[in-house]
């Protein structure tokens, strides 16, 4: 019972989603709504043809025909809306032979508004499609002349259609407006740190998903050569796919002995495009790899003693067998099978390859057909009216998956242990050579971690790396959604000023008098011009701090006077920090304004300023072998927090009592600064 009453709201719904979303609900909407005009035509009209009804009739099919006509109009202008980045990327395309970073980020800038934009034509589709069927096809309404229109009714309506196509005019440069800014103000202020984030983040996927492929498979102790179910299916349920290795050297997620997948369950995208093209590289599927050593010939054992196995053609393989399999399998036989008579019950090869065409042929019409089916309901059930809504696309639906701290430190091991050769514990650029398809990838790969380009990687390294990678992503995730709320007060004050050039323009569609009509009006603005003068310009220097200075993100430690602050949520005119002992402090961005503000986040490497005192009886060569010491200890510290350049610097002995000393020691980065 409960079930049927969580269902049945929904049905509706979904019903009236599928309606109004797709071409098939358009054309049957319109097909409901303009059965009653015909039958009020043919079975009410025609049997008494009068003056009185064919006027009824006539404003009748009128409006059911302008609505009729505008749902099925709005879906195919919405729809070449959409298409139209596409069309036009094509023809660049063809034209210059590639689509230019500045064309795409146009694309993209349209991609965003493109939204917005559909209102207006809907507007305009719906003005148009009135005049047509109102003053020319049916006479009700004379655009000359309106006072002597058929019906008197008809001005009004043409004033107020009018007046909704300027409604919408003005509402879409708005919403446009606002999202350029937005755009603009997110492509200037988070480039650089999306950039390294997806950079990063693309990397660390990258190694997450190699597997190590295997030299030889040992054979379980049933003789079969391959793993049991049950150890498959544990090593499937790992977290990460990598749990500790049996041995040196073997792959993690694996039992001692057992083949390993060479992917994950769920291909990327990448792997779907390298299956499709034919070029699998080094993420070769070690099933086929199996399958085509099973393939030679030899001796195995089972439960019934020793047998020979039949030999298979090296070409066929665990894939290939299926005959829907894309691209379709070529099946290549040994010259043996070849030459050789058939045997008695056996099918000769030529039958073989006539059969194999055939199936070639029937998979690729099938292919071809499903390929043109899926696109034909694509196109069908598209939601161009955008009816159900889209998700927005944010840090989270980036490639890498993990959530918490935690989480980033076993991924870390993971990839350490993968990678770690069983001779030394320290990682080179060459041990990431396996899971790139250049030289130059995987050591660009490498410098992600290597953040003191030294030439070798730490497991603190790597830990020290995802960690900070995972609170990058975070902060940037909570910057963008602050700025999201700002940019929704922003936009409310620009709809607003909108609303204002929406109401001047109402007076001249609906041929009111201006000049009579505004006295009050423009007193009442000069009023509030007095009330409002302090507000507008608190609000003017907001949005200039914010949208145009932006000194400081979600998350970035700031020096404003004497405070230690730590940026928790920024507004369009107010800004939290935290402090060290957990208190929060609002600060107004109109304030803030006119503030000397530190950001330790987006300053270059700092250093630890030492300043210390030594006997002044002390050499100098001890003081250089200071320097060298503490520059060793650094090299070969553990976390890598500060680089292996500090300085020992005398700077002054003070009348024989002592020799002062300044020691720079410089950070890594400032990603800890948060």
């Amino acid at each position: 019972m409960a079930f049927q009453e969580v269902l049945m709201p929904a049905l509706p719904y979904r019903f009236i989603t599928l309606l109004f979303s797709s071409l098939i609900g358009s054309t049957f909407l319109s097909g409901v709504i303009i059965t009653p005009a015909l039958l009020i035509h043919f079975f009410w009209y025609k049997p008494h043809p009068t003056d009185h009804r064919k006027y009824v009739k006539d404003n009748v099919q009128a409006w059911l025909f302008w609505a009729a006509a505008n749902i099925t109009i709005s879906w195919y202008l919405a729809l070449l809306v959409d298409l139209f980045p596409t069309f036009v990327g094509y023809f660049v395309s063809l034209a210059w032979g590639h689509v230019s970073e500045a064309i795409k980020g146009k694309l993209e800038l349209y991609n965003s508004v493109k939204d917005n934009i559909k209102p207006l034509f809907y507007a305009a589709s719906a003005w148009v499609s009135w005049v047509i069927l109102f003053a020319s096809i049916y006479n009700l309404y004379n655009t000359d002349d309106e006072d002597s229109s058929r019906a008197s009714y008809t001005p009004r309506v043409f004033q107020a259609i009018e007046f909704l196509f300027f409604f919408a005019l003005v509402i879409c440069v708005q919403r446009m407006l606002s999202h350029a800014i937005a755009f603009s103000f997110h492509r200037i202020a988070y480039r650089e740190r999306l950039e390294s984030v997806t950079n990063s983040l693309n990397v660390i996927e990258k190694l997450r998903q190699y597997r190590p492929k295997r030299t030889h498979y040992a054979k379980s102790s049933f003789g079969f050569g391959r793993s049991t179910p049950m150890l498959s299916a544990i090593s499937t349920l790992s977290p990460f796919g990598d749990k500790s290795a049996s041995r040196p050297g073997s792959p993690r997620g694996s039992p001692r002995g057992s083949p390993v997948q060479s992917r994950s369950t769920t291909p990327t995208p990448d792997r779907f495009q390298e299956i499709l093209s034919g070029n699998e590289g080094d993420g070769e599927d070690l099933d086929v790899t199996l399958m085509k050593k099973k393939s030679k010939g030899k001796q195995r054992y089972g439960w019934l003693g020793k047998h020979r196995a039949v030999e298979e053609p090296e070409s066929v393989t665990k894939r290939d067998a299926d005959p829907h399999a894309y691209p379709p399998p070529v099946v290549t036989y040994p010259p043996s099978a070849v030459t050789s008579p058939p045997r008695s019950g056996a099918t000769t090869p030529k039958r073989f390859l006539e059969s194999d065409a055939e199936e070639d042929t029937t998979a690729v019409v099938t292919q071809a057909a499903t390929q043109a089916a899926k696109a034909i309901k694509s196109a069908v059930l598209h939601d161009a009216r955008n009816i159900r809504g889209k998700s927005d696309d944010d840090l989270s639906g980036l490639v890498w998956t993990v959530t918490s701290a935690r989480e980033a430190k076993r991924l870390a091991r993971s990839i350490y242990m993968t990678f770690k050769s069983r001779h030394r514990v320290d990682l080179f650029p060459s041990d990431f050579f396996p899971a790139f398809k250049t030289h130059e990838e995987a050591e660009a790969a490498f410098r992600v971690f290597d953040k003191d380009n030294n030439g070798d990687l730490s497991r603190a390294e790597i830990k020290t790396t995802l960690l900070k990678v995972y609170k990058e992503r975070r902060f940037l995730s909570r910057s963008m959604r602050d700025i999201g709320q700002a940019l929704k007060t922003l936009d409310h004050i620009l709809l607003f000023f909108a609303l204002v050039v929406l109401f001047f323009i109402s007076l001249s569609v609906f041929d009111v008098d201006v000049g009579d009509s505004l006295t009050s009006v423009y007193s009442l603005g000069i009023a509030a011009s007095f009330i409002f003068k302090s507000a507008a310009s608190n609000a003017f220097d907001a949005i200039m701090f914010l949208f145009v200075t932006h000194p400081f993100d979600t998350g970035d430690r700031c020096f404003i006077d004497d405070d230690n602050l730590v940026v928790r949520k920024m507004g369009l005119f107010a800004t939290i920090f935290a402090r060290a002992d957990g208190t929060e402090t609002y600060y107004s961005n109109s304030l803030l304004f006119t503030k000397f503000i530190t950001n330790a986040r987006r300053s270059a490497k700092t250093a630890e300023n030492l300043t210390m005192q030594v006997a002044w009886r002390t050499p100098l060569e001890k003081l250089d072998a200071l320097e060298e010491c503490l520059n060793e200890w650094l090299s070969t510290e553990q976390n890598r927090w500060f680089e292996s350049s500090t300085g020992v610097t005398l700077q002054k002995i003070n009348f024989q009592r002592h020799l002062e000393l300044t020691i720079i020691i410089p950070y890594n980065g400032t990603g800890d600064c948060g």
